[in-house]
């Protein structure tokens, strides 16, 4: 069966999840999460603690399966879906600056 990476970004809820559907439609789902340093060192403790606990309600909606990454998303992000043998990639569109 076919393999997709869903590159959690933003959008980090599970129901009506545009590329969450789109990845299940293609076969199993790896769910992923890359920290960013360059997020980390804008970030202040406030937002991180947040951040950590919306992860953690997720991965614990997800059933403890959330894949965390650290560094630039332009080389995990690959890098992770060559590992795995992925057929795609899916990621919600971003509009924000960053």
């Amino acid at each position: 069966m076919p393999r997709s990476v869903l590159w959690f970004r933003r959008d980090l809820r599970l129901a009506d999840h545009p590329a969450l559907a789109a990845a299940h439609e293609m076969g199993d789902v790896v769910p992923l999460f890359v920290v960013d340093p360059v997020f980390l060192r804008a970030a202040g403790a406030p937002r991180l603690a947040h951040l950590a606990a919306v992860l953690r309600a997720l991965d614990d909606e997800l059933g403890g399966v959330l894949v965390y990454r650290h560094g630039d998303p332009a080389d995990v992000v690959p890098a992770l879906a060559a590992e795995l043998g992925a057929d795609h990639v899916f990621v919600t569109r971003d509009h924000g600056q960053y």
